[in-house]
């Protein structure tokens, strides 16, 4: 009976047998043009041509370096399903990756009540709130309030009185040096005892916080408070100057009077926060 052409049939299952070695087989070789399929006895399957040579049977498979599903750099890819799979773009500085479930898929989220992360430098378009150690700065802790980045510390400077009222005007009551980093925020609390006398809208004292930027160069008002109702006793005056000075070599008060309000103890408490780049 002669055999079916078997390209014109087809074949449910095919029973192959194991060769020790395909190269080596004790049929002929295929003719010139013609390739023979060998299976080999790990499951392995080879083509052999004319001059007997066996080349292994191998799936193609895409470069994955150069796949389409990526776009940007910091892209990842992660499973969403059986057998599917996403492209999670990359998260903005300072947020970490965070498993939502088993079943759900990974997202950026910022950190709560994880480490600091620290370097040399402040990261790139951070969230705001995100908190980094400089440690180049001694690892000082900073925060980034929308804006700039703030030291977490509040420093101080303390500014004492005289034994005896101040009557001169205008006098500077005190000075003291700052951790000299970029800039500063700053703050200025302090209590006063009056003499007796008139405080009032057209008599009263006002106090000028102002900084020195360069040794011998000059100085610049970082803001002001004023006292134009006091009365008699230690009373507290505070307010948040909240600006902005450059590289302050130095810091100190002056305080001037308007009118002829009553003579004035006081004790100063200077605070500010570090801004740095």
């Amino acid at each position: 009976m002669a055999l079916l052409e078997a390209q014109n049939n087809p074949f449910t299952s095919v029973l192959f047998v194991g060769a020790a070695d395909p190269e080596a087989l004790p049929d002929a070789d295929p003719s010139a043009g013609l390739y023979r399929l060998v299976i080999d006895d790990t499951g392995a399957a080879w083509i052999v041509d004319s001059t007997g040579t066996a080349t292994a049977v191998t799936t193609a498979a895409g470069a994955v370096a150069t796949d389409a599903i990526w776009d940007a750099a910091g892209d990842l890819v992660q499973g969403t399903g059986a057998n599917t799979a996403a492209k999670l773009s990359a998260g903005t500085a300072g947020k970490v990756l965070t498993s939502n479930g088993a079943a759900a898929a990974l997202t950026w989220e910022t950190p709560s009540g994880a480490g600091v992360s620290q370097g040399t430098s402040f990261p790139g378009s951070p969230a705001t709130n995100l908190h980094f150690c400089r440690t180049d700065l001694n690892n000082a802790e900073f925060f980034y309030d929308g804006t700039r980045w703030r030291s977490v510390h509040i420093y101080e400077m303390i500014l004492h009185s005289p034994l005896t009222p101040n009557t001169a005007s205008p006098q500077v009551i005190g000075a003291g040096s700052l951790r000299g980093h970029t800039q500063g925020i700053y703050w200025l609390d302090h209590r006063v005892a009056t003499t007796g006398g008139t405080n009032d809208g057209s008599n009263y004292w006002t106090w000028n916080l102002r900084d020195q930027q360069d040794a011998g160069g000059a100085d610049a008002s970082v803001g002001t408070l004023s006292a134009i109702s006091l009365g008699s006793g230690w009373l507290g005056i505070a307010g948040t100057i909240n600006a902005v000075s450059a590289a302050p070599v130095m810091a100190y008060v002056s305080m001037a009077k308007t009118g002829s309000p009553s003579g004035a103890y006081y004790v100063y408490a200077a605070r500010y926060q570090l801004i740095q780049t």
